[in-house]
């Protein structure tokens, strides 16, 4: 029955109205497959997948976008990337999403399909037989886990007569490995994501088995430095507690580590007990930063230590008496008046930025920009075009670390009157090394000649990182001469990016980023373009 106004009449056809409704999956084509040509395509088989355009359905296999071809609504037929990591396959469209029951296992290069003999899914607290057939043989298994757990994961009962135990995170990077032989084998990480994690078993020589547990580290550790909101001094004493250590060792000692990169800067023994405390002194050199506290015991056969647990993140080296002002509102594409006053060891990389109060001291700041390298002072913020409405803080760090010396009160963010939301897309959700990407922008209003583009590896929520040299003027040459607030521009992935998750960025002069693109899945470059030569890098860095 049709309506309008106060008439009605019967169709004479049956119709629907609204969307078709959201996706779901029931099939996969394959259940293991490798991102090397010949062996990556896939097929995923359900129901309400959008058959108008491939870039309609998002397909990521763990979390790493995949490349559709032409869809129908009961099938999608998706090429794996080469930084595609074993475990769940998910679709989306305008309707909604849907994950598959089943893992997807994807073999980490440079092994086959054929050299898979065993895959299956860890629970944590959990065990599985694993055999090994062959040298060179492997086995998948899948366990997970969450940002900031400690994954221990032991080999025991050993026939092999050798092996390699490895952790991979879902963005194909090696957490941990260590030797197997008859007396087993340990590795203990810290968790860096959400995710699904793959164990993965290397026969090295002969046939045999083994069993793989996964567990979380029983052990807990703290330290007091939460009580010190603006940061320990540099020389400063700690109180560092653990406890549910299981065979505790004279060996086992606490380090202090930089949060990023690895490396210890100062180590402890615990003194072999199971629970205690000890002061921890933090050296006078150390730099500032953020910092975490780990516990570890020593592995046998010169395989890595163990990490048994890690403390929460605090800062060291912090100044203790700085404050930040801003004005309390601003609009995008404005300036934010910010002011600065306390900075006991002033630097010319001491810097300001804008963040969510949500945001870690990790995450990327929405704007930021350095200081003029005095104790006291003041400088106009950048807001980008298109920040969306909301409170903001300015906080203020010193020497271009993430060591937070303090925080500004509220600031309101509104949306700049008649301001266009600028964008920059690539038209492809995935390449390779070598290959040249087509970055297209567009709604940059006040467009200036030193803006640049630049390709970041995405290394966590709201966190990117520069590769290599990527980045040119918006003229698309190593010199800027004229600004340009829509455009194109060739960018080449450098033959050296890792594998990984990445975005185009559009910025200003100081890495103020504007504009960034959808998430990019790079790949290693595949046998048919080893030596592709990318263009020279321009020989002027626009920061």
């Amino acid at each position: 029955m049709v309506t309008a106004g106060v008439s009605s009449a019967p169709s004479t056809a049956t119709f629907t109205v609204g969307t078709a409704g959201a996706p779901t999956i029931s099939g996969l084509s394959a259940t293991l497959v490798s991102p090397l040509a010949g062996s990556n395509a896939l097929t995923i088989t359900g129901t309400h997948f959008d058959p108008a355009a491939p870039q309609n359905n998002s397909v990521t296999i763990n979390g790493t976008y995949a490349t559709v071809g032409t869809p129908s609504a009961t099938s999608l037929p998706v090429t794996v990337p080469y930084a595609a990591t074993s475990g769940r396959v998910t679709v989306s469209t305008a309707a909604g999403s849907a994950t598959s029951s089943a893992d997807l296992y994807v073999v980490p290069t440079p092994y086959t399909p054929a050299q898979v003999d065993s895959t299956g899914r860890l629970a944590l607290g959990g065990s599985l037989p694993v055999t090994i057939s062959s040298g060179g043989h492997v086995a998948l298994l899948l366990v997970d886990g969450q940002a900031g757990q400690v994954l221990r994961v032991q080999a025991s009962a050993v026939t092999l007569p050798s092996g390699r135990l490895s952790v991979l995170a879902p963005d194909t990077s090696a957490l941990a490995t260590a030797n197997v032989d008859a007396s087993g084998g340990t590795v203990g990480v810290l968790l860096p994501s959400d995710g699904t994690y793959t164990v993965l078993v290397v026969g090295t020589g002969g046939t045999g088995g083994l069993t793989v547990t996964a567990s979380l580290a029983p052990a807990t550790l703290s330290v007091d430095a939460s009580s010190l909101p603006n940061g320990l001094p540099a020389s400063g004493t700690l109180a560092a507690t653990w406890s549910g250590l299981a065979g505790p060792s004279a060996a086992d000692y606490l380090a202090l580590y930089p949060f990023a990169p690895p490396g210890h800067a100062a180590s402890l023994h615990t003194g072999g007990t199971a629970s205690g405390s000890v002061p921890f002194a933090v050296p006078a050199n150390v730099q500032p930063g953020v910092y975490t506290l780990r516990l570890y015991t020593p592995s046998p056969n010169g395989n890595p230590d163990v990490l048994l647990a890690t403390s929460a993140p605090f800062k060291v080296g912090a100044c203790l008496t700085a404050s930040v002002s801003a004005t309390a509102t601003v609009a995008s594409g404005s300036n934010l008046a910010v002011s600065w006053a306390g900075v006991c060891t002033p630097n010319a990389d001491d810097w300001v930025g804008l963040f969510l109060p949500s945001d870690t001291d990790l995450t990327n700041a929405v704007a930021w920009v350095h200081t003029s390298g005095t104790a006291s002072g003041s400088v106009a913020l950048p807001v980008p075009l298109g920040t969306p409405p909301g409170t903001y803080e300015v906080r203020l760090y010193p020497q271009n670390t993430n060591a937070r010396l303090t925080t500004s009160g509220p600031v309101a963010a509104t949306q700049g009157s008649g301001t266009p939301a600028p964008s920059i897309s690539v038209g492809v959700t995935g390449a390779v090394v070598g290959s040249v990407l087509s970055a297209t922008w567009r709604g940059i209003t006040d467009p200036h000649a030193d803006d640049w583009l630049s390709l970041a590896r995405v290394i966590g929520p709201g966190q990117t990182q520069l590769v290599g040299r990527t980045d040119l003027y918006v003229n698309c040459t190593g010199t800027p001469t004229v600004p340009r607030g829509d455009g194109t521009c060739p960018l080449v992935v450098p033959a050296d990016a890792p594998a990984g998750q990445y975005a185009v960025h559009y910025n200003r002069p100081l890495m103020q980023g504007v504009a960034a693109s959808t998430p990019i899945t790079i790949g290693a470059c595949p046998a048919a373009c080893v030596g592709a030569s990318p263009r020279p890098r321009p020989q002027v860095d626009p920061r």
